[in-house]
């Protein structure tokens, strides 16, 4: 921050102490008192007319004691602060004790800021009194206080994620018009080349007749202008007349109107990488040293965030080309590892049937390493491909179960091996989801893996899924030694080792987890407290009919269970009841996707629930699948707005009608029957 920034001003309560003393002293020795005050004063009478003012007081108001007297004190600020003055004045005498207010005189260097602190003051002769006020500059204070404003703003702009052009683009706004007219941006770069990178004028006009030709000459120039000393030097320029000052360019910035300019180096690291031009134009500013200090202070938050940014784009550089290279050495070892696999299964067959033993062995023993390489060698691709943001899944319906139960059954052998268990606590046959699932056999393998690796012998490990909206969330957990609370934020960095010294496992196996789960919409996380085990939690999305809950209305129980477990098999969530009545009751409880209805039952059936259905104008629109035996129900049904399924039953058939799109909107359904009238 500018050493200007923290001087002091003072409080409105020593002003305020201030003008009692005065007119303490002014009851003592008037004249002296009042006109050798190192503050303004001048005395208005109650009218608001000046009376009275000390040399001090008309030097603030930029005019002679003599041409100030018997003044109305509103006309003396300029008529913008006439009401500001005139509340002033009402404020001070419902008070009757002091108050201030802030007024802008306009000046011909620009606008001044004063602060009046004014009170009640008896007149001799006068029947009211008037009032002493205090004048005192406070612009000074004012433009510290913009600067500090202006400098969050800055920090806000370049902290924003730009690439460098619009980095350069947000520096010149945060100059341009606040402290000057025209920016001009140079940048070097490390071979020392430089460009001009921005040309801002705050006039749109003066931006278009003016920015090409101050690129054009600064070219012409070469290094003879004022930015190239500060280029050189890293010393920034301050040049208060312009036209007197600059050689070559003049002619430019005098077409354009500028007075001043200051040339501010952009330095990081100990490095110039730029210079930044400020001029003024036609505002009548003159730049003085506590604006180069401002500005120099600018540059070096803005040299800061340049910096910042091309490291980050030079780490970005050197991580995709790293995984570039990964991607291609990876690819290009699939030959080699297939010719190795090739060898190995001709080797197996032409050895002598006596050496057969013990070459299985060493073949057995070359083939693992193969393997594991080609395992590593798919790491890589899919890190690389992860990265890149190319990782493609392939979904399609899948019955959840399925999946887990191939995971489990592949690692077992390993569990088994450390007298581990797995237990899978999902109800048979569990959602479908919408999954690749290879991938989705990854992320399962890597984490029972994981759990196989870590944890002891005798250790337990559970899977675990719940249905949560149109997600299934899968838990992963263990009961082994948990996770120290300082490796949690890293198990999904990529190539981090849980424990390094054992040298388990390549270090990408969350982080490949991790992006294919992504992939599919969903995010993995985990939970370990040392000592009481690990979980590990992922989501996935549920494929269309495991959102959707099926009403199975059928009195013959051995139908209605059968259906139920076929739909459930398929993902659907079902409920049953035994006829209409129950099926009515069970609708007003529990929302349901569609009803599959039978026709005839006892107490109320198939016809009596469709009537009932369009009494109620909350079921009107509900779908509902009818299986009936009788080809001339067709029409009936079609009639009610109802679907058709013919027995015997055909399972296909009946998932193919339940996934159509269903349903009619209620005012295309036929008015509701009459109910009856009772007399």
């Amino acid at each position: 921050m500018p050493d200007d920034l923290e001087q002091e001003q003072p409080s409105p309560t020593a002003l305020a102490n201030e003008v009692k003393r005065l007119r303490a002293a002014l009851e003592a020795r008037p004249d002296e008192a009042f006109d050798s005050a190192p503050i303004g004063y001048c005395i208005l009478d109650a009218a608001g007319y000046v009376t009275r003012v000390n040399r001090a007081g008309a030097a603030l108001l930029g005019s002679t004691r003599e041409r100030l007297m018997f003044r109305h004190f509103a006309t003396v600020l300029g008529l913008e602060e006439r009401r500001a003055f005139l509340e002033h004045l009402q404020s001070t005498r419902n008070r009757r004790a002091t108050a201030e207010v802030q007024v802008r005189r306009p000046n011909a260097g620009g606008t001044v800021v004063l602060q009046l602190v004014s009170e009640r003051y008896p007149l001799p002769g006068a029947a009211e009194p008037g009032y002493l006020t205090a004048l005192i500059d406070i612009t000074r204070t004012k433009e510290l206080e913009d600067r500090l404003r202006h400098i969050a703003r800055a920090g806000e702009l370049l902290g924003a994620p730009l690439d460098q052009p619009g980095m350069i683009a947000a520096i010149s706004r945060i100059v341009v018009p606040q402290l000057a007219d025209l920016c001009i941006i140079d940048m070097r770069d490390d071979r020392g080349e430089v460009r001009r990178a921005d040309v801002a004028f705050a006039d749109s006009r003066k931006q278009t007749n003016f920015a090409e030709r101050l690129r054009q000459a600064a070219e012409r120039q070469g290094w003879q202008t004022p930015q190239s000393k500060v280029l050189l030097g890293g010393a920034p320029v301050l040049l208060e007349d312009l036209h007197a000052d600059v050689d070559g360019l003049g002619d430019v910035f005098a077409e354009a109107g500028s007075q001043s300019m200051m040339v501010v180096p952009l330095t990081a690291r100990e490095r110039v990488i730029g210079a930044v031009t400020l001029v003024s134009a036609g505002s009548g500013r003159r730049y003085t040293a506590a604006d180069l200090s401002y500005a120099h202070d600018l540059a070096r938050r803005a040299a800061v965030a340049l910096d910042n940014l091309e490291l980050d784009q030079r780490a970005r550089r050197a991580v995709t080309e790293r995984d570039t290279l990964l991607a291609m050495v990876s690819h290009d070892l699939r030959t080699p590892l297939s010719v190795i696999f090739l060898k190995l299964a001709q080797l197996a067959k032409r050895s002598p049937p006596d050496e057969r033993r013990d070459s299985r062995r060493a073949l057995d023993g070359i083939r693992t390493a193969a393997q594991d390489m080609n395992r590593l060698v798919s790491d890589l691709l899919d890190i690389a491909t992860i990265d890149a943001g190319d990782l493609t899944v392939h979904k399609e319906k899948h019955p959840l179960r399925g999946i887990i139960d191939e995971a489990v059954e592949r690692i077992r052998p390993l569990a088994a091996a450390q007298q581990q268990r797995i237990e899978v606590n999902t109800e048979l046959p569990g959602p479908n989801v919408e999954v690749d699932r290879d991938r989705v056999l990854q992320v399962f393998s890597n984490l029972l893996g994981n759990a196989v690796r870590y944890c002891p012998e005798g250790t337990t490990l559970s899977v675990r899924v719940e249905v949560q909206g149109t997600l299934a969330r899968i838990q992963v957990a263990d009961d082994g030694p948990g996770i120290a609370a300082a490796d949690l934020p890293h198990l999904f960095d990529r190539f981090w080792q849980l424990k390094k010294r054992t040298r388990q496992g390549s270090g990408m196996g969350l982080s490949i987890a991790r992006g294919i789960v992504e992939a599919h919409g969903g995010r993995i996380w985990v939970e370990s407290l040392p000592g009481a085990g690990t979980r590990f939690y992922f989501t996935l999305p549920l494929a269309s009919s495991s959102q959707r809950t099926v009403l199975v209305v059928d009195d013959d129980p051995i139908m209605r269970d059968t259906l139920c477990e076929a739909l459930r098999q398929e993902g659907y969530h079902v409920s049953s009841a035994a006829n209409g009545a129950a099926a009515l009751e069970s609708l007003r409880r529990r929302p349901t996707s569609v009803v599959l209805l039978d026709l005839s039952m006892p107490v109320m059936d198939g016809w009596g629930f469709l009537d009932e259905r369009l009494r109620h104008g909350q079921l009107r629109s509900l779908p509902v699948v009818v299986i009936s035996g009788q080809a001339e129900d067709e029409a009936r049904l079609r009639a009610a707005h109802a679907d058709w399924v013919p027995k015997p039953l055909h399972i296909d058939e009946l998932l193919r009608t339940l996934e159509r799109p269903q349903g009619v909107a209620s005012a295309e359904l036929p008015a509701p029957p009459p109910s009856p009238v009772t007399h």
